[in-house]
């Protein structure tokens, strides 16, 4: 895990260290060192924590097209939605909107992939920067370029489908399998 040393911290010009101090220490667990300058009585204390993972939770996918109200779609828990989880309408321009928090601490180099396949047959790949981004309290919100959907008697049906978070280290946040329709017109809201 990585350490972060949180800088010293003048304590006194003495030659001890304050007992109350030391115990305060101690009972928090908090891993220290001491050091002593002899030269001009000065005591440092250094003390070493650890730095926190950064945490990623994402809060809902949204597909946007222009003319019709989003389709706002919940993350189920296991990534794995049940059955059809949204249905586009052939030739339609669309684009992918990520609500997510960060907490912890900086994620960089957030990542997106999407694969998708028909029958089996790999038939498109994405993959996408997202940015790096700070702890805080409000949710991002990250659009992807806008996409046509395919048309035709061939491009309507079923696809299947995976989609990935990850970070520079190759944390993965977020894994989904899902599947979703292309149908000659829009599901019914």
């Amino acid at each position: 895990m990585p350490i972060e040393f949180l800088c010293h911290i003048l304590l006194a010009r003495v030659a001890h260290v304050p007992t109350k101090i030391m115990k305060n220490f101690e009972q928090n667990s908090f891993p220290f060192l001491f050091l002593f300058n002899p030269l001009n009585n000065l005591v440092f204390l250094f003390i070493i924590a650890e730095t926190l993972e950064p945490d990623v939770k994402f809060l809902n996918l949204s597909i946007l097209s222009p003319g019709r109200p989003d389709i706002v779609l919940s993350i189920p828990e296991n990534g794995k939605p049940k059955g059809l989880w949204f249905t586009l309408k052939e030739g339609s321009p669309h684009s992918l909107k990520f609500s997510f928090q960060v907490s912890n601490n900086i994620v960089s180099g957030l990542k997106y992939t999407n694969t998708v396949w028909k029958t089996g047959v790999k038939v498109d790949s994405t993959k996408e920067m997202l940015g790096t981004y700070s702890p805080q309290p409000e949710a991002y919100t990250h659009v992807n370029p806008e996409e046509t959907t395919p048309s035709g008697m061939f491009a309507r049906g079923s696809y299947s489908a995976r989609s990935k978070f990850f970070d520079d280290d190759n944390k993965c946040y977020l894994e989904i399998n899902y599947t979703f329709g292309i149908r000659k017109e829009w599901a019914a809201t």
